[in-house]
């Protein structure tokens, strides 16, 4: 990582410098201006020690001169760790993740060291990921889930929060979220940013909102069927029935103390719902017939065909439930 602290002493009007890099296949990379040398000499080190894992950089060599342009050279500035700037530099053909070495990751491993390297990374990937997948969703055929009050009133096309993918609502990964969170807080003054997070959690939660994504979801209650349901604000609930309920009979949930809950059957958009297989349903209830004749006095003679243990008289008839 480049020494961190006071800078060094600079002579006046000292020149910038720039880093030569020309690869075993005679191409050339410029990378400058930089301020300072010990950076350069820093980044070229990082560089050499790529060169047992990084295609490209085994035999390169480098030189570091004064930083001096000349008409038609293409000099890569220095890259700051930040998200916005790795992610607008991904798919760049010359300074991005398919450029020759060095490539975008090189450098940003060169000037802030592995660590702080690996951490603005993530965070970059993560939000390309979660703009591929949004636009993904923009770009599919929107699903139709009117909220009950307004489905009237619902333009064509507008979008909701759950508009799903393969059946079920597009949502974080914990680790996505993780992520994103991190993002939030680190911009948030640090008033807000310390100790309860809360107040960072729901920000990300209406962004997310804004977006047409939800949180994810969380762990399930085995005692209960697993069934999960977001509604539209990103709130996840679980079925609150056993686990193994018929089929026939709809998930139901409730939102915390509110009077009014949520039915949704198997593959409804807003719900994740595990397959459930021919094991999970409940075999039907075995018939065991009561068995009994009636009176010798009575005609016609028959033999009782309710179940056993049945209320009220015999029968020759079965019950219905």
């Amino acid at each position: 990582m480049i020494p961190q602290g006071t800078a060094p002493t600079s002579i006046p009007n000292s020149p910038e410098l720039a880093i030569k890099v020309t690869r075993t296949d005679g191409g050339t990379t410029l990378i400058g201006p930089i301020p300072f040398q010990h950076i350069a000499d820093h980044m070229v080190l990082a560089f050499k020690s790529m060169a047992h894992n990084t295609t490209g950089a085994d035999g390169a060599r480098y030189e570091v001169s004064e930083f001096s342009p000349r008409s038609g050279e293409t000099y890569l500035p220095l890259v700051p760790a930040s998200t916005d700037a790795i992610t607008s530099l991904m798919d760049d053909t010359v300074q991005g993740v398919e450029a020759p070495f060095p490539d975008l990751w090189s450098r940003l491993h060169a000037q802030h060291g592995y660590e702080t390297a690996c951490r603005a990374w993530r965070r970059a990937t993560i939000m390309v990921d979660l703009f591929a997948e949004t636009a993904e969703a923009e770009e599919s055929e929107p699903s139709t889930l009117p909220d009950d009050s307004t489905a009237a009133d619902a333009g064509d096309g507008e979008k909701t929060m759950h508009e799903h993918r393969d059946g079920e609502p597009l949502h974080l990964s914990a680790p996505m979220y993780a992520t994103l969170l991190d993002i939030v807080q680190a911009a948030a003054p640090k008033s807000h940013a310390q100790g309860d997070t809360d107040p960072c959690r729901q920000l990300l939660s209406a962004l997310l909102a804004t977006l047409g994504i939800a949180p994810p979801p969380p762990a399930v209650n085995r005692t209960l069927c697993p069934s999960l349901y977001c509604d539209e604000s990103g709130t996840w609930a679980q079925c609150q029935h056993t686990p193994g309920h018929p089929v026939s009979e709809p998930h139901a949930a409730r939102w915390g103390f509110q009077l009014t809950g949520q039915e949704w059957c198997d593959g409804h958009p807003r719900s994740l719902t595990p397959k459930r297989s021919a094991d999970d349903v409940p075999p039907p209830r075995e018939y065991k017939y009561c068995g009994a004749t009636n009176a010798p006095d009575d005609e016609p003679t028959y033999t009782c065909n309710r179940r056993v243990a049945h209320k009220g008289k015999c029968s020759p008839d079965h019950d219905e439930d």
